[in-house]
Parts: C-alpha cells; sequence; structure tokens
C-alpha cells in the first residue's frame, strides 16, 4: 500500500472539463448535446442520435513517464450520481464510437505520448478520446446530468482532478487533493419529444389542402365560375327546337347536337354543372353564361347567330342558322 502511495505523488493526472460548441465548462455542467426524438412514421424512421465531444486527461511529466507503458489505463465509468456509480437509465454510452459495457471505458495514455522519450521541460502530456451519448426510445423528455467517476488506473485507486476545489497545478508532483468521483458539474444532455417531420409534413399538407378547399368550394369557384342568376330562358325554333328550361344555378348552358358530350362529374363539383340541351337544329355549338342578375351572354359559332351578346331578362331575341334564314328562332330571358 505505502509503494502504491508513495507512486501517487507522482500522478498529477486531470481529467479535462470538456469544451462544449466552443463554450467554456457551464456552472450546471457541460452541455453534450440535444436529441430530437420522434416516433417513426411509415415514411421516415427515427435514427439514433450520439451526442458527442472530446474528453482528455491532463498528465504532467512525472505522470505521464509513469504511465509510459502499453498496458498502463485509466478506467472511468459514466454515472448519474456524482460520488458513488449508479447506473444511468435508457442511455448507451460510446468511447471512440464503440458502446461501452456497464458505462465503463479505458484511455490508454502511452498511445498518445509517442515513442520519442519525454522532454523534461514539457508540463503535460494529453490523452483521452470522443465520448459519447445516445439516448435509448423509452428515455424521458428533459435534461438528464451525469457525471464521469474514476473506476481504476494500473493498480492506483486515486487521481488528481483539474478543475475541482482545492486543485493543486498540473506541474506540482506532490498531490494532495484525492480524487473522490466527480468532474465539476457533471455533463448534460437533453432530450426533446417532437413529431415525425414525415408526419408534420403530411399534417400541413392536409391543413392546406383543407383551407384551399375551404375556400374553393367556400367562395373561390363561384367566383371563378360564376353562376347564372336568371330563372328560366323558353326557346321557340329554330326549327322542332322549343322548350323552357330552368337554368338558375347552372355555371353553363350549351346548345349542341353532340349528345356524346357530357360533363365530368368531378369537374362539375369542382367548378359548376353545366346543362346541355341536345337537338341536330345545332350545327354548331352556342355557350350562354351568366352576366349579371338580369342577364346572360350568348356565344355562337359556325353558321348560328344571334342578334345580340348580352341577352336581359323579359326581352327576345333572334337565333338562326346563315345557311337557312327562313329557320329563325326566339330566346326569351324569363
Amino acid at each position: 500500500m505505502n509503494k502504491v502511495l508513495n507512486i501517487i505523488q507522482f500522478l498529477t493526472i486531470a481529467i479535462l472539463a470538456v469544451v462544449c460548441n466552443g463554450c467554456g465548462e457551464k456552472p450546471q455542467g457541460a452541455d453534450w448535446g440535444h436529441t430530437e426524438y420522434y416516433e417513426d412514421h411509415f415514411l421516415k424512421e427515427y435514427e439514433p442520435v450520439i451526442m458527442s465531444d472530446t474528453l482528455e486527461l491532463e498528465f504532467n511529466n512525472d505522470a505521464a513517464r509513469f504511465f509510459n507503458d502499453d498496458d498502463a489505463y485509466v478506467e472511468l465509468r459514466i454515472s448519474s450520481d456524482s460520488v458513488k456509480f449508479v447506473k444511468p437509465k435508457n442511455i448507451i454510452v460510446y468511447f471512440d464510437n464503440e458502446p461501452c459495457a456497464d458505462f465503463t471505458f479505458c484511455i490508454y495514455p502511452k498511445r498518445f505520448f509517442g515513442d520519442e522519450g519525454f522532454d523534461l521541460d514539457m508540463d503535460y502530456y494529453i490523452a483521452g478520446g470522443t465520448l459519447g451519448i445516445e439516448f435509448k426510445d423509452e428515455a424521458e423528455e428533459g435534461r438528464h446530468q451525469y457525471y464521469i467517476l474514476y473506476s481504476a488506473c494500473s493498480g492506483k485507486n486515486r487521481l488528481k482532478l483539474k478543475g475541482a476545489i482545492d486543485e493543486q497545478p498540473v506541474s506540482e508532483t506532490d498531490m494532495t487533493y484525492a480524487y473522490d468521483g466527480s468532474i465539476a458539474n457533471g455533463i448534460f444532455v437533453t432530450k426533446e419529444n417532437v413529431e415525425n417531420p414525415a408526419a408534420v409534413i403530411i399534417k400541413w399538407l392536409i391543413y392546406i389542402t383543407a383551407a384551399l378547399l375551404i375556400a374553393w368550394f367556400g367562395f373561390l369557384r363561384y367566383m371563378l365560375f360564376k353562376r347564372i342568376k336568371v330563372p328560366e330562358i323558353n326557346f321557340k325554333g329554330p326549327g322542332t327546337f322549343n322548350g323552357l328550361y330552368k337554368v338558375k344555378g347552372y355555371y353553363k348552358v350549351i346548345l349542341t347536337s353532340d349528345n356524346k358530350k357530357k360533363q365530368n362529374t368531378f369537374v362539375g363539383i369542382c367548378t359548376g354543372k353545366i346543362l346541355y340541351l341536345y337537338d341536330s337544329v345545332w350545327t354548331s355549338d352556342v355557350v350562354i353564361e351568366h352576366y349579371d342578375k338580369q342577364s346572360v351572354t350568348i356565344q355562337t359559332s359556325g353558321n348560328i347567330t344571334c342578334n345580340d351578346y348580352q341577352l336581359n331578362r323579359y326581352n327576345t331575341y333572334e337565333i338562326k342558322d346563315r345557311k337557312n334564314l327562313n329557320d329563325k328562332g326566339y330566346i326569351t330571358i324569363m
């Protein structure tokens, strides 16, 4: 035991608090990272996040010479308690990208010292690695605090902690502070439960689609595809085409000889219904549409002509085929 204690006097190992995101050590602990967790979606599955940063040990010249052996190591643990080892729940610990059994990992200082020997004027040597923490799915949301505890190191049971209370400079070899198991204020990682990004996109697409549909069926389709306001139109000719037809509420009235022309049901729902009136007398299509509350417009083509474009209520207008001028018809807006 005395031999071990004598060796300890030459050891001035310090566990250097980690610099996270370019900031110094925080009073509440070092911020090791942030995870946004979400449940799996058929379009996007959650990919675990390893929150990591560099952990370094600082050896003075005497300590570095003592650890100048390939098998020399310092063993550390991640704990939920700052004094004694308490296994953390629902996390996975990695050191240099390798999972750590029982939350324990080792640093082998000789791997960082090189083979050129030691410079007696050198104050310290650095050894370390990348420490990572990953949340399991069942981990609770919020901030989680952890501590890096000393476990063992090549037969010695005490280490000096850089950054702790009563710390001695790293260049001194008369260590008076016994490492009691905690890194100053520990480290913390944060878990935030969020919605799956794919689910968020789908949700907003649904919201936008619903808003557009409400706007479309609420007022836009009536603004863009205006309905006929006059109640009825009475036809007398040309030819044998006669009848009084209710037209109010229709988007269009089409006079045609092609009885295969029909409106698509979906288009009718989205834009408005079209009234088709079939008769062989219509050698080319005639289209009647809304103009205002008291009138409609008529669009003729081919040989069909009408003596006006705007047809007002209670008035009668002449419609005829220019190839058969004797066969006239009359349209009355009711």
